[in-house]
């Protein structure tokens, strides 16, 4: 009978040590937010954090989409709002946002979002690539419409729609 009980646990142990099917899918776990109605998601390897304030100061003559600066214990972030970007309509809502720390080349950035909504296992094949409505930023659209964010095109965007082309002088 101790053999028996033996043979049943050493059979478990071998389905159990069984690779996932499921490990093996193509996907990418993203951070879901909102700006305004519309639903966003970036990459969860490109979130450093999410910080909850109100508190955002003006830096006079800086262009939008950037609003301002926030201290991240200590550190100066810039810090965007990323409605006119992201082709967003009407005004931010007043009190504590989430704004979701991301890192890019130039350093860590603050995206402004209105309220952030989980995390989401976005498939690849669920994805309809492509920029959406003339979003250049925005990647594709996930099978419930949730924009996914391609964050090099987003802060190419910011920094086109901050520096305006200038015409270069002529020696």
């Amino acid at each position: 009978m101790q053999q028996d009980f033996e043979q049943i646990l050493l059979g478990r142990a071998r389905v159990l040590a069984l690779p996932l099917e499921a490990a093996s899918s193509p996907g990418e776990d993203m951070l879901r937010f909102a700006v305004g109605e519309e639903l966003f998601a970036i990459p969860i390897s490109a979130l450093r954090e999410v910080v909850m304030t109100a508190m955002v100061t003006a830096v006079p003559g800086v262009p939008p989409p950037f609003v301002g600066l926030a201290n991240v214990r200590g550190a100066l972030m810039p810090v965007l709002d990323p409605r006119s970007l992201l082709g967003v309509r009407g005004p931010r809502p007043a009190g504590i946002h989430p704004i979701l720390v991301v890192a890019t080349e130039g350093g860590a950035l603050g995206l402004w979002a209105d309220r952030v909504d989980g995390l989401i296992r976005v498939e690849s094949d669920e994805v309809h690539w492509g920029h959406s409505e003339g979003v250049a930023c925005v990647g594709g659209r996930a099978s419930d419409l949730t924009g996914v964010i391609d964050l090099n095109e987003f802060v190419q965007a910011a920094r086109a729609a901050a520096i305006p082309d200038t015409p270069e002088l002529e020696a």
